[in-house]
């Protein structure tokens, strides 16, 4: 018996659009993976969660007065060991946000913490509020003023 009578072409294709259609799904993640780390039960030393760090959105901004600003937000979310990362688990959720600020040429001037609702962060709620807190204070931090968060 040679290995091509044990093909199955079927399988083969099967499986095949599985692995290509996992790698359309990864690409396709509003989110990029910064650092993944494991976390250890301080009891008896056994891996307990997986912690993400991402990197959710990063985009340009022009405040109201013209001002340039180059936001990255970030975002760490916990798992349980073993589990892949899918945010339409209810259980995968943000316990951090925040906003990175740079200026035009890339100099990082500072963070904002992200918003909380219902104990959890959000995107939207997140990045909003960083924008709202540049329009008010971006010419004071590009003015060299330092930076220092104060909610709005």
């Amino acid at each position: 018996m040679k290995k091509a009578d044990n093909f199955d072409a079927n399988k083969w294709l099967v499986e095949n659009k599985i692995t290509t259609q996992s790698r359309l799904n990864e690409e396709n993640q509003p989110y990029k993976v910064i650092s993944k780390k494991t976390e250890k039960s301080e009891f008896d030393n056994k891996t307990k969660d997986d912690i993400y760090n991402l990197e959710l959105k990063n985009e340009t901004y022009t405040t109201s007065d013209g001002l340039t600003f180059q936001l990255k937000t970030m975002g760490n979310v916990m798992i349980p060991k073993g589990e892949k990362l899918n945010f339409d688990n209810k259980s995968h959720y943000f316990y951090y946000i925040k906003t990175l600020v740079y200026d035009k040429n890339g100099k990082e001037l500072g963070d904002i913490p992200g918003e909380k609702s219902y104990g959890r962060y959000n995107l939207s709620p997140s990045l909003n509020k960083a924008k709202k807190w540049l329009d008010k204070r971006g010419a004071q931090l590009m003015s060299g003023k330092g930076f220092q968060y104060k909610s709005t």
